[in-house]
This record gives structure tokens, C-alpha cells and sequence, in this order.
């Protein structure tokens, strides 16, 4: 038996395994290098030359996880060679690759990366598998950041092989790592161990286990300020979700504005830079309005984009309405993050905003998009708009006096400190 590490023993990334027989080979991993910095990666393997002498010979691929330093080079791999991995990983990957056939000039690229995935085969926890002539493999799960991740167990030549791929066993699936290993690897032993981590030598960094995560989510879930501050973001990013989801298709379709794509683009440009300059001059702007006022506003201005949206009787008028957009997100953005650290312990501002991005980047927009769908059934690709402009204007109203409120109660606070500081420096 010949164990060759093509690539992954002094870098975090690219893995690639080899293990072959006289008989017999497989290859653990095809995965892509990571990017250095901000600047693309730089990949010897990224070509179908270099994977197909790779792959001479090769029985079978085997993948460990969906991540692509662990999988990306799967589309240069020849169609002889069988290519596995775990069932939910496959519809992981399937639904990132159609949705990257979206991507202005990856069309192409892309659908031909699906053509080449759809060969891809699965395997089941626990149930091995003869690969050439003498190679038996056996997947079993293991718990990482991505979903239905695999250690195999290797036997062939007498040997047993261990690779245990990306894993974690913190968290409350981790725990499940040792009882495997005890009850399925240990009785029989292993003669070669193969395994991965990216954090061996960061023994100077402290690593945060999902317990801890779990504990500060329980502590933020009680921060009144903080869930007030989640549940308008849930709203009006719901309303920015509907309107987002199907602006692009109104602007370009002959059923709305019929707007040339080169429009369009340029509409987002204005977008994007009437944000960044209203970002970098909200401080001075708004710098006498406490933050409820600027949620108000936002909503407000949510409304006025969209209501330019329904009215506009073409592309070129909508253009102006893009100042919306700046009007809207520049002061959010420009004040949210302070507020939100504020608000918690220093222990717990990193999680208080990854929850914050989750909420307005995910499961807000993703609700608006279902509701504006449903909307879109029975008003129509115009009526939408003006069902958003109600929507961001009954959101304002409704946090109308829970923003009063909470302003009345931080005044207080703040007037009750005042007083006792004073009280102090007379005595």
C-alpha cells in the first residue's frame, strides 16, 4: 500500500490524498486552493491537464466534506472516475452552484460545473464501500461547520487507514466523535492515522466552543433593547427582501420597465455610492437624532424608494430614485454597529452582530422575498411595489411607540446617573 499527501500537510486547505494498491486507487479530496488575502488563489491542480494525470488510474474520489478547499476541483475530474460524497453535502453544493449560474459571466462556467456534479455519487454513514479490486472504504460522520461531514476508515493490504478529514468535537453534535471512534475504529485498531486541523498551531488563540455561543444567543435573547432592536430589523428587511427580490426583474422585463440591463447597473452604482457617501457624512448629519429616529427614518425612506419604484413610468425616471437607497441604508449602517455594542457586554458584541446580520441579511430578506411572491400571485409585478410602500410605512408606525418608550426609559437612566454623578462631586 502507497499513502501519497499530494497537497495539505504545511497549508490550511487544498487537501489531497492519495491511497493506492498494487491494484487498486482512490483520492480523498479534490480540494481548491484557498485565496491569499484579498488577491485570487493560486492552483497548479486547477486545470483538467493537471487533475486528469492526477486521476490516472484512479478508481474513485472521495469527499469529505462540501467546502471547496476540499472539493472545488471536482469539475476537472474525468467521467470514468466515480466521484462521492455525503447525500446532504450533494444538495448543499447542488443548490450553491445554481445559484451561482447567476452571477453576470458564470453562466456558462457554471451549468458546466453542474453537468459534471450531477455524476456525483452518495454514500451512507457506517456502510462500506469495495472501490477497484481491494480497496474497502467506510464513511462515518463527524461534526464540523459544514453539514454532513465524513471520517473514512480505509482497508486494504491488510492495513486500516484512518482520515478524518475537517472536524470539531466541540458542540453538541462533537460529542458524538468519541463514542464512534470507540465503537466502530477501536476494536480492530488502526495502522495510519490521517487527520486535519486548522487550528494546531494557533495554540495562542482562544478557541470559541458553540457552548459558549449558545450562552451569549440566551443572554442577548433577554436584552430587551437588543430584541426590540432584532424585531425592527426583521420587518423592515422583510419589506427590503420584496423589494429587492423583485426590482431587477420589473426593471428589465417588458411586463414592467422594460430597462436595458446596462440601466440597471447603473442604477445599483448609484445606489452603492449614494450609500457610501451618506455612511461617511451621517455622523454629521444625523449627529443630534438618537438612533429610534433613525429607524423610523429608515422605514420611511424604505417607503419613498418603493413608492418611486411603483410610480416611475420609466427606467430613466426611477434613476433618480435611487437617492432613496442612500437616504435609507447611509445612516443605518453608519450607526448601527455602535449602538448594537453599546447595547451588550464587550464578551458578547461580536455575536450580538453576527445575530444582527443574520436577521437583516438573512432571514428577513428571506421572508420578504416568500411574501412578495404570494403578493406578486395576486397583484401583479407592479402591484408588488406599492404593497412594500404600506409595508414599510405600517412597520414605521408600529415601532413608533415602543421607540418612544424605550427613548423615555434611556433618558430616564441617563438623567438618573446625571443626578447621582452630581450628588457625588457636591459631597
Amino acid at each position: 500500500m502507497q499513502i501519497t499527501i499530494h497537497r495539505g500537510i504545511d497549508q490550511i486547505g487544498g487537501c489531497i490524498t492519495e491511497i493506492r494498491t498494487a491494484r487498486s486507487k482512490i483520492l480523498i479530496d479534490l480540494g481548491h486552493n484557498l485565496p491569499k488575502g484579498n488577491g485570487p488563489s493560486e492552483d497548479r491542480f486547477d486545470n483538467a491537464g493537471a487533475i486528469a494525470q492526477l486521476c490516472e488510474g484512479c478508481d474513485a474520489v472521495f469527499y469529505t466534506h462540501y467546502h471547496g478547499d476540499h472539493v472545488d476541483l471536482f469539475r476537472h475530474v474525468p467521467e470514468r472516475v466515480d466521484q462521492y460524497i455525503g447525500p446532504l453535502a450533494k444538495a448543499v453544493m447542488r443548490i450553491r452552484l445554481e445559484h451561482l449560474t447567476h452571477v453576470p459571466g458564470e453562466k456558462e462556467r457554471r451549468e458546466a460545473d453542474l453537468t459534471a456534479f450531477e455524476r456525483f455519487k452518495t454514500y451512507e454513514p457506517a456502510r462500506c464501500i469495495r472501490v477497484g479490486k481491494d480497496i474497502r472504504i467506510t464513511p462515518y460522520f463527524v461534526s464540523h461547520s459544514a453539514a454532513d461531514a465524513y471520517m473514512f476508515l480505509v482497508e486494504a493490504d491488510g492495513k486500516r487507514i484512518l482520515h478524518t478529514g475537517d472536524f470539531r468535537q466541540h458542540g453538541y453534535l462533537g460529542k458524538g466523535l468519541l463514542p464512534t471512534l470507540e465503537k466502530y475504529i477501536a476494536p480492530q485498531g488502526i495502522d495510519v492515522l490521517i487527520t486535519e486541523g486548522t487550528m494546531l498551531d494557533r495554540n495562542e488563540k482562544k478557541i470559541v466552543h458553540e457552548n459558549d455561543l449558545k450562552r451569549q444567543v440566551v443572554e442577548l435573547m433577554k436584552n430587551r433593547r437588543f430584541l426590540l432592536l432584532l424585531a425592527f430589523g426583521l420587518c423592515n428587511f422583510a419589506c427590503t427582501g420584496a423589494y429587492v427580490s423583485y426590482f431587477a426583474i420589473y426593471f428589465t422585463s417588458p411586463l414592467g420597465l422594460g430597462g436595458k440591463l446596462e440601466l440597471l447597473n447603473l442604477y445599483a452604482a448609484l445606489c452603492i455610492a449614494g450609500e457610501s457617501i451618506l455612511i461617511a457624512v451621517s455622523g454629521r448629519l444625523f449627529q443630534k437624532k438618537d438612533i429610534y429616529w433613525i429607524f423610523t427614518w429608515v422605514s420611511v425612506m424604505g417607503a419613498f424608494r418603493s413608492l418611486a419604484a411603483f410610480l416611475a413610468p420609466n427606467p430613466y425616471i426611477l434613476l433618480a430614485g435611487g437617492i432613496f437607497q442612500g437616504l435609507m441604508f447611509g445612516p443605518l449602517w453608519g450607526r448601527t454597529a455602535p449602538f448594537i455594542g453599546g447595547l451588550v457586554r464587550d464578551e458578547v458584541r461580536a455575536t450580538a452582530q453576527a445575530v444582527w446580520s443574520i436577521v437583516i441579511q438573512g432571514i428577513g430578506p428571506a421572508l420578504g422575498a416568500l411574501i412578495g411572491g404570494a403578493v406578486t400571485r395576486i397583484v401583479g409585478l407592479h402591484g408588488v411595489f406599492g404593497i412594500v410602500v404600506c409595508m414599510h410605512l405600517v412597520t414605521a408606525l408600529a415601532f413608533l411607540l415602543p421607540f418612544r418608550q424605550q427613548r423615555q426609559r434611556e433618558r430616564s437612566v441617563c438623567a438618573a446617573a446625571e443626578k447621582a454623578r452630581a450628588s457625588d462631586e457636591r459631597k
